[in-house]
C-alpha cells in the first residue's frame, strides 16, 4: 500500500468503513423488521441478554433456512 498514490489509500480505507457500516446496517434491519423496533427491558444487562437471544434466534432462523452441503464425487 505504501506504493499506491495517498488519495487512493484515503478512498480505499473509507470504502472498507462503509462497506462494514452497510452490513452493519442490514443486520440491524433485518432485527428490526423480525422482532419490532424497540427493545422491552430496561437495565443494561437485560437489554444486551434481549439482542444477545435476538441475534440468536436471527442466526438459527437464517441456519434454518440454508441448505446442508456436501461434496459431489464425480
Amino acid at each position: 500500500m505504501k506504493f499506491l498514490p495517498k488519495f487512493l489509500i484515503v478512498q480505499l480505507v473509507s470504502t472498507k468503513a462503509s462497506h462494514r457500516r452497510s452490513l452493519f446496517e442490514t443486520a440491524m434491519f433485518r432485527l428490526k423488521m423480525i422482532f419490532g423496533g424497540r427493545l422491552r427491558r430496561r437495565g443494561f444487562d437485560s437489554l444486551a441478554n434481549e439482542l444477545f437471544l435476538q441475534y440468536a434466534a436471527l442466526n438459527r432462523m437464517i441456519g434454518l433456512g440454508k441448505p446442508d452441503s456436501y461434496k459431489v464425487e464425480d
